[in-house]
Order: C-alpha cells, then structure tokens, then sequence
C-alpha cells in the first residue's frame, strides 16, 4: 500500500513540482494551496503518513497547522524553510530549501517509517 503524503504550500506551482516527485517515488500525494484548504485537510477523514508544509507558508501557519494536526492525528510533520529563517520546532524533520530534492526525498522517506503513535 502506498503512503499517504499531504503537501502544502502556498506556490501552486511548487506544489505541482513536489507532487511530480512523490509521485515518482510511489507516494500518493494530496496537494493543499494555502491556509484554508490546508486546515480543512488536516481536520478531514483522510489518513496521511507524512505531512510536508512548503517554505512558502509563513511561520504561523505552520504552527496554527501543526495544532490542528496533532489534535486529529499523528503523521510526522516534514517543514521546508527558506535561507533566513529557522526550522519549525514543531516539525519531526526540517530541511532547508537549499538542499534541493534529494535532502526533502530522504527527509519524507525517513517520515514515513516514522510511527509516532
């Protein structure tokens, strides 16, 4: 069975870039854009495996988002940031931007063996 990525961002087309690549690697992929469609996935009746909030989402956001997660379910969280900022405490696993695909692949492939419950 495939694991379940959710990705959020606030770039339509970094969301569509991202689910081209968890897809070539075998994971389903739901795509959110932006903070509303985004919460209405996290507090939905679908399972994911992995959470990945992009470096586009401001920080408090991610947070807002990341209270919502952990008040329905238990998926790790993978946070994507950008040169400037730090990583997002609440996240299982922080990769910066930078560090391209490969960095982000390994991060969301470490999460998905993840059991946090």
């Amino acid at each position: 069975m495939k694991k379940r990525i959710l990705s959020i961002s606030y770039d339509q087309v970094l969301l569509l870039t991202r689910q081209a690549l968890f897809e070539q690697e075998g994971f389903e992929v739901r795509s959110a854009c932006g903070f509303a469609e985004a919460l209405e996935a996290c507090q939905g009746h679908d399972d994911f495996d992995v959470v990945v909030m992009g470096h586009s989402m401001p920080q408090r956001d991610k947070t807002e988002l990341a209270k919502a997660l952990r008040t329905k379910r238990d998926a790790p969280l993978v946070s994507i940031y950008k040169h400037g900022d730090s990583a997002m405490p609440e996240a299982d696993y922080s990769v910066n931007a930078h560090e391209g695909p490969k960095a982000l692949l390994e991060a969301v492939r470490k999460a998905s063996q993840t059991n946090r419950g």
